[in-house]
């Protein structure tokens, strides 16, 4: 589970940062990040990157997909707070 989760959070760094083949990256690290959506579980990395990797790739469908999450993710932190 760490391992996938390395592995993806590697590979939307090395995509945010200008990696010539974004869109191979993106399919490669893609699977592993569908999953840990699913399960409510994505790994903790800074959303800004993850979202600039899906833009740089081209998915804009998972980039909405994963602002969605990452906005219901900080809106239960919130109400645990207030």
């Amino acid at each position: 589970m760490w391992f996938k989760r390395g592995f993806y959070i590697l590979g939307a760094r090395l995509i945010a940062d200008g990696a010539d083949t974004p869109e191979k990256i993106w399919t490669d690290i893609l699977p592993h990040i569908e999953v840990d959506m699913k399960n409510g579980m994505v790994a903790p990395i800074n959303r800004d990157i993850m979202l600039s990797a899906a833009e740089r790739a081209g998915d804009l469908k998972m980039a909405k997909k994963l602002l969605k999450y990452f906005d219901q993710k900080e809106t239960g932190r919130r109400k645990l707070f207030d």
